[in-house]
């Protein structure tokens, strides 16, 4: 009788616990849908990022990629996208869920070399160039060569784009998780976090500001 006590009660913990997480999922939803609404965005609960967006490092990683919670529309003129992306990595005991908000530009002005820049990890790094992995750095820069991973399929376009001020306006993040992607005329942003709908906005800001550190960056260059 002890035996069915104790499972009844964890099956009931089990219940109470998939209803409140049912609860707060449709809660999140509904603030998303609302701030879509005064953003004068457009509203998809679940959407296909990952196939999107395929050829880009964030949206290749791991396993169960999904997206929701996505938001679609202008900003400051740009075509704009700003959801949840969630994938896994590893399996059993190192199985890990990775989520953050992201932020994606469409702007049709752009024509970017493929490059991707991250925040540096010194012991990683290190460990990852004795293997051959790449990272684009400047002698006549190191703070910036320190501060961040960047790499390109096209290494001399890549530093070509990344000259003076632009590498300065990035390193107002320095410290910073930071992931930055651009291919063509689409950039991805993100901060490895995830943003509550109430926060969005700001974020937004922040990440639009990146973005249009390619306008003078395009014109200097192309």
């Amino acid at each position: 009788m002890t035996t069915v006590i104790i499972v009844l009660v964890v099956l009931v913990g089990f219940g109470v616990i998939a209803v409140l997480q049912s609860h707060l999922k449709r809660k999140r939803m509904e603030a998303w849908q609302a701030q879509a609404v005064r953003m004068g965005f457009g509203f998809e609960g679940i959407s296909r990022l990952e196939h999107e967006f395929h050829g880009f490092k964030l949206f290749s990683q791991g396993h169960g990629r999904r997206s929701r919670n996505v938001l679609r529309g202008q900003f400051q003129g740009v075509t704009t996208i700003v959801g949840e992306y969630l994938y896994t990595t590893g399996s059993g005991k190192n199985r890990h869920r990775h989520r953050q908000t992201v932020f994606i530009f469409e702007n049709p002005s752009y024509a970017l070399p493929h490059c991707f820049l991250r925040r540096e990890s010194r012991l990683f790094d290190s460990l990852g160039k004795l293997f051959g992995g790449q990272d684009i750095n400047f002698e006549e820069d190191p703070e910036f060569s320190k501060a961040f991973v960047l790499q390109g399929a096209d290494e001399d376009a890549v530093r070509m784009l990344f000259d003076w001020e632009l590498r300065k306006g990035f390193m107002a993040q320095r410290g910073r998780s930071l992931q930055f992607e651009a291919y063509g005329r689409t950039l991805v942003v993100h901060w490895g976090i995830v943003v509550s709908p109430e926060s969005i906005e700001s974020q937004l800001q922040e990440a639009y500001q990146l973005m249009s550190l390619f306008n003078d960056a395009s014109k200097r260059q192309y």
